[in-house]
């Protein structure tokens, strides 16, 4: 939009609305006016702080994505694999650890959320029993 065609729209805009209406003319093909009205309402949003707990309205559910993410990787007594953590355990419990199809999902999901490869740091070898929730299963995720 040429600056001439962005001020004939304005005035035309001006000419509908009452006086302490503000007009900003964007363009989304070339971008035109948008740093200014992306400024404008920054300005608009006032600054306040976040809410304290107590001040959540009663019957909201705050959700926070990152919690219970993590895992922690030990050995039991008996030399067995143990993958703790509460996102972990919600993972497994989704599975039917008899389905080999199922089970092979698992692996898969367990190979990007990098579990395998941390517990190959540690020592595990492909065909270990895992201990995951208190599900045992025998994890193979070469084969």
């Amino acid at each position: 939009m040429t600056p001439e065609a962005a001020a004939a729209a304005a005035a035309e805009w001006r000419s509908r609305v009452a006086e302490d209406v503000t007009i900003v003319v964007t363009s989304a093909a070339t971008g035109s006016g948008v740093a200014e009205l992306a400024s404008m309402l920054v300005r608009m949003v006032p600054d306040l702080p976040p809410p304290a707990a107590e001040e959540v309205p009663s019957g909201r559910t705050i959700y926070r994505p990152a919690a219970g993410r993590g895992f922690e990787i030990s050995r039991g007594d008996d030399g067995m694999w143990i993958v703790g953590g509460r996102g972990m355990e919600r993972l497994v419990e989704r599975f039917d650890i008899e389905n080999p199809d199922a089970v092979e999902e698992l692996e898969n999901r367990l190979r990007l959320i990098g579990v395998i490869r941390a517990l190959e740091e540690k020592g595990f070898e492909s065909g270990d029993d895992v201990e995951i929730g208190g599900i045992v299963f025998e994890l193979d995720p070469g084969g």
